[in-house]
């Protein structure tokens, strides 16, 4: 984010940051301390965030994401429908 507020203010522009949001199990609980940069921000400078719009993460899977932090729940696949809804640990236990 500090790097955004630089650059932004360098540049003379606004500042949007979008899909603002905690990813990964190690920043859960950290929204207060992302917003209130931002609030500092916007005391100097047009820095604004638009809304993510989810209540849980919603991502391409990769397996960087797959961890025992959290569950992973597959909602849908083209190529296997059927798989839609369940979680990701029961699939790869029933495939092997």
């Amino acid at each position: 984010m500090d790097e955004a507020f630089t650059t932004a203010r360098d540049g003379q522009v606004p500042l949007v940051i979008s899909h603002l949001k905690c990813a990964g199990a190690g920043n859960w609980g950290g929204a207060s301390k992302a917003l209130s940069k931002l609030e500092a921000a916007a005391q100097h400078q047009h820095a604004h965030c638009d809304c993510y719009p989810y209540t849980a993460g919603s991502s391409t899977l990769d397996l960087g994401q797959v961890t025992e932090e959290i569950e992973i729940t597959i909602t849908w696949s083209t190529p296997h429908p059927e798989q839609a809804r369940r979680p990701l640990k029961v699939i790869a236990a029933e495939w092997g």
